[in-house]
């Protein structure tokens, strides 16, 4: 069964199995169209075409979308800000660490009150 596309797809040995015994065989399929419209590609990029002035040819440039994060905040007062780092630590007789962590500040209002 492939649900992306809405196929399925049967085995040609259970077909031929049918064939052979002549069983009569009813395939009820029932199915729930949801409207979502998912694209088939994911990309942190977009692609834009721009013209290159000194060569006066078209260039494609790899630009980053905008943070999704931006559109949750989108419309309220509060204001986030923060940082994610990471690093290593190592020495004589002591193991390899890894250190990572991740902080984030938000300010403003939750409700009206």
């Amino acid at each position: 069964m492939n649900y992306r596309y809405g196929r399925i797809v049967l085995d040609s040995s259970f077909l031929n199995s049918l064939f052979i015994n002549r069983a009569t065989v009813s395939l009820i399929v029932a199915y729930k169209n949801l409207p979502f419209n998912i694209p088939d590609t994911y990309s942190k990029f977009e692609v834009l075409t721009q013209l290159d002035t000194a060569k006066s040819d078209t260039v494609q440039i790899a630009e980053i979308k905008s943070d999704f994060i931006e559109d949750i905040f989108a419309g309220s007062e509060l204001e986030k800000s923060g940082s994610i780092f990471r690093g290593f630590t190592v020495g004589n007789n002591r193991d390899l660490t890894l250190n990572s962590g991740f902080r984030l500040q938000l300010t403003g209002k939750l409700s009206k009150d």
